[in-house]
């Protein structure tokens, strides 16, 4: 029978607490998803006593992994998400990545390839700068995995929408300027400041990852009023503060299957590549998107872009 440190009453509270997220690993390890489970309820319990960055970050990291035991993706997919979340908070660039390969293989349970892919790049980066090996093999191998049937046999519906992806431009060599620490309280405003226009223009965060967001629309007319606003409010706040991240910005309207992570196809696909085209402070929109707006947009001229993994062209214009 597995013991440990629920049943030693030589720890301490705290003392017991530090060891549960171990012993949470150990019985998942020999199949004792019971015991995981009462350990998991004690590390919640704590959170409660020591409400920590590092207690939730550990509790949700546990939760999902009890979830993910009991074939339960979608409810391991909120767990990580918050572990993800708390482990940032905390400054522990390991920990975090480790959150972002279970929350990926969350998702390819539930069919969430794209979701998954997103995941799991952010953790190999992680895991390559740290000198991870072991983690950075093994998070590889999941990015190569096909996703497996959703446990429940859910189907999948078609949905047209609008797809945003942003991201700050040349993160990597700010955090060098400005050190870990500051960079920490800047994506803080950044995330911040994006989720809060996203709220006023009715756009649905569909994931999350590093400095980047995936946002779905039901209206073409609104994601573009909320690209502007997003690119004015960082131009504003540069003017009157000095500094703010530059972030670009893209647009494509499309047909996708709407999933129970978010939204899978060939369109988000396509947005995400004219995302990764936009330069500094650009919002580039495919003609798709324009069409559907339905209204006068000022653009720059259209140019035609081949999009890696599409056949023919697609027509993209950075909004004036």
């Amino acid at each position: 029978m597995l013991t440990g440190a629920l049943s030693d009453p030589s720890l301490s509270p705290l003392s017991r607490a530090r060891l549960l997220p171990a012993e949470v690993e150990l019985a998942l390890a020999v199949r004792d998803i019971g015991r995981a489970e009462a350990a998991t309820a004690a590390l919640e319990a704590a959170v409660s006593i020591y409400d920590t960055h590092l207690m939730r970050a550990e509790a949700a990291t546990a939760r999902g992994l009890v979830s993910l035991a009991r074939s339960e993706p979608d409810s391991a997919i909120a767990s990580f998400r918050a572990a993800v979340r708390e482990w940032s908070s905390t400054a522990a660039p390991y920990e975090t990545a480790r959150a972002r390969t279970a929350l990926g293989e969350a998702y390819l349970a539930v069919g969430g390839s794209v979701a998954a892919a997103l995941e799991f790049a952010a953790a190999a980066a992680a895991f390559e700068s740290l000198g991870a090996t072991v983690d950075l093999a093994r998070v590889r191998e999941l990015s190569s995995a096909e996703a497996p049937a959703h446990p429940g046999g859910r189907r999948a519906r078609r949905a047209t929408r609008t797809f945003m992806f942003t991201d700050i431009v040349g993160s990597t060599g700010l955090i060098d300027v400005v050190g870990d620490e500051a960079w920490g309280g800047l994506l803080a405003w950044h995330d911040a400041m994006i989720r809060g226009l996203l709220r006023e223009h009715r756009g649905h965060e569909i994931h999350h990852a590093g400095d980047g967001f995936f946002v779905a629309f039901d209206e073409a007319s609104a994601a573009l009023d909320c690209a502007l606003a997003i690119r004015r409010a960082f131009v504003e706040h540069r003017r009157e503060h000095g500094f703010s991240p530059a972030v670009r910005i893209g647009l494509h309207t499309a047909e996708a299957l709407h999933t129970a992570s978010g939204y899978e196809g060939g369109g988000v696909h396509a947005a995400a590549r004219i995302g990764a085209l936009a330069v500094s402070e650009e919002i580039l929109v495919s003609r798709a998107t324009i069409d559907a707006a339905g209204r006068n947009v000022p653009h720059g001229p259209w140019r035609a872009e081949r999009l890696r993994g599409f056949r023919g062209t697609f027509d993209v214009a950075a909004l004036d």
